[in-house]
């Protein structure tokens, strides 16, 4: 907005300048002069609720109102006060924004998120998570120091099915335990023992 402004003022300037020059033609420059304007405030259709992937599935194309959200998210809504949630796939871009809108819908706590900058306990725990078979103690342990009490796990939204499968083995392995089983593939487990 504050480059708009100046480029405005900017803009006003040239006008300025041109009108000067060409003074016999006033009406025939404040005519061309309105009709660029014009043409730079044109509406152009964007094209919003576009999706693509990083290193998963490509989600879907639209996030629904809250009160349609997927039934994991109302499950996570009636757990009890001090529940924090990690979603996996983990770290992946267009499934952490669809995260972060979804947490609106139950007002818990998450470790994912979208933004510009990330802080290093994330990152620390994106590797973790990314390599669970190299080191899958360490990443349970991240799990826990961030303060977790429960995880989702969402089938769907992995590229491929065994890194669900091994997320999913993961967790049990460790003590997770199952809660609940949705019909759209999600999986919501207590970390809790």
């Amino acid at each position: 907005m504050i480059a708009g402004l100046f480029l405005a003022i900017l803009g006003g300037f040239g006008a300025q300048v041109i009108a000067n020059a060409v003074a016999r033609r006033r009406t025939i420059t404040v005519s061309v002069i309105s009709v660029l304007i014009l043409a730079e405030g044109t509406a152009i259709p964007m094209e919003i609720n576009r999706t693509w992937n990083q290193h998963e599935a490509t989600p879907p194309n639209r996030v629904v109102p809250y009160a349609a959200a997927p039934p994991v998210y109302r499950r996570i809504a009636d757990l009890p006060a001090g529940t924090a949630i990690t979603e996996f796939p983990f770290g992946d871009g267009a499934w952490e924004i669809r995260y972060t809108y979804y947490a609106a819908a139950h007002w818990r706590p998450i470790t994912n998120g979208y933004s510009g900058n990330f802080p290093a306990s994330y990152s620390e725990r994106l590797v973790r998570f990314r390599n669970l078979s190299k080191d899958p103690d360490a990443a349970w342990r991240s799990l826990l120091e961030s303060g977790s009490t429960h995880a989702v796990i969402h089938r769907s939204a992995f590229a491929k099915s065994t890194d669900a499968d091994a997320v999913e083995s993961w967790l049990k392995e460790h003590g997770a335990v199952e809660l609940e089983r949705f019909p759209d593939g999600d999986i919501l487990l207590s970390l809790d023992n």
